[in-house]
C-alpha cells in the first residue's frame, strides 16, 4: 500500500511538473521554463542566442507567459493597436495598490478607464501649463533656488540625497497643487526621503509572484514598499482634502482642483 501510494505520488508531481512547464497554443519559440521561477535564473547569454533567429520569443517572467518583441516595426505596429494595450491585473494590483478592486491611474489601468484618464489628464495639464513654453519660468525659477541653495555649502561638505529631487518635486507640484515647496520643508524632504527609499529597492517580486507579495504586504518588516506607500498616499490625500475645503467650482487653480470638479 505504502508503495502505491508514493507511486501515485510520482505520478502526480510529474503530472504537474509536465502541466506547470508547457507552453501555450501558438506560443513564440523560446526556452523550456522553470516551474513558477520561469526563466529568472536561466541566464542571459541562451536568450541573447534567441534574438540572432527569431524577432519574437516567448518566455515565462515568474509565473507569467511574456512575449519579448525585438523587432522596432513590429513593436510599433503592435502598440498602435487597443488589443496589445492592456495592463496586468491581481491581487496586488487590484486590492493593494487600489482601494475598489480594479485598477486606477493611468499606469496600471486600462481600456475605455485608461482612455478617458489619459485624455483628461492630458488635456488640463496642458492648460496649467505642461509642455508649454509658460511652464519654462517655474523651471528657471527652480534652478535659481536651487543654485542659491548650493551656494550656501562653500567649501563644506554636504548629503546631496534629495536637493536635486526637490526642484523637480516643485515643478510637478506648482502644476497638480498650485504650489512648491522650501528646500527645507520637513514635508517635502520627508516625501523625498520616502521615494528614494521606494526607487532604491529592488525590484518588486509581487508583480511576478503575487502570493509573495501577500506576505510582503502583511507580516511585519517585509512590508516596508506598503508602509512607504501608504505614508505618501495619506500626504496625498491631505493635500487633496484641503483642495476641496477651498475648491472655488468657477475658477479652478490647479490639476487637484479640475479632478476634484470631474470626479
Amino acid at each position: 500500500m505504502e508503495w502505491m501510494t508514493i507511486i501515485l505520488l510520482v505520478i502526480t508531481f510529474s503530472f504537474l511538473l509536465w502541466y506547470s512547464t508547457r507552453r501555450p497554443k501558438n506560443f513564440p519559440p523560446g526556452r523550456t521554463r522553470i516551474p513558477i521561477i520561469g526563466h529568472m535564473v536561466r541566464g542571459s547569454k541562451p536568450q541573447m542566442d534567441l534574438w540572432t533567429t527569431h524577432n519574437v520569443v516567448g518566455q515565462y517572467i515568474g509565473n507569467h507567459p511574456t512575449i519579448a518583441i525585438q523587432s522596432f516595426q513590429l513593436a510599433k505596429e503592435l502598440l498602435n493597436k487597443d488589443e496589445w494595450c492592456g495592463r496586468g491585473v491581481n491581487f496586488i494590483t487590484r486590492y493593494m495598490r487600489s482601494d475598489s478592486g480594479t485598477n486606477k491611474g493611468i499606469i496600471t489601468s486600462d481600456g475605455q478607464a485608461w482612455v478617458e484618464q489619459r485624455r483628461f489628464a492630458l488635456k488640463h495639464l496642458k492648460d496649467f501649463g505642461f509642455g508649454k513654453i509658460g511652464l519654462q519660468g517655474v523651471i528657471q525659477g527652480e534652478v535659481e533656488d536651487l543654485i542659491n541653495h548650493l551656494s550656501k555649502f562653500h567649501d563644506q561638505d554636504f548629503k546631496m540625497e534629495s536637493i536635486f529631487g526637490i526642484p523637480v518635486i516643485n515643478i510637478l507640484w506648482t502644476i497638480v497643487a498650485g504650489r512648491r515647496f522650501q528646500m527645507e520643508d520637513p514635508k517635502v524632504q520627508r516625501i523625498m526621503s520616502l521615494l528614494n527609499r521606494l526607487f532604491k529597492a529592488k525590484f518588486a517580486l509581487e508583480y511576478l509572484f503575487p502570493w509573495w507579495g501577500l506576505i510582503c504586504y502583511c507580516v511585519p518588516g517585509l512590508n516596508t514598499r506598503r508602509k512607504i506607500i501608504s505614508e505618501l498616499r495619506s500626504m496625498f490625500r491631505e493635500s487633496i482634502q484641503e483642495h476641496r475645503t477651498s475648491l472655488d467650482t468657477n475658477h479652478p487653480r490647479d490639476f487637484i482642483d479640475v479632478t476634484c470638479l470631474k470626479f
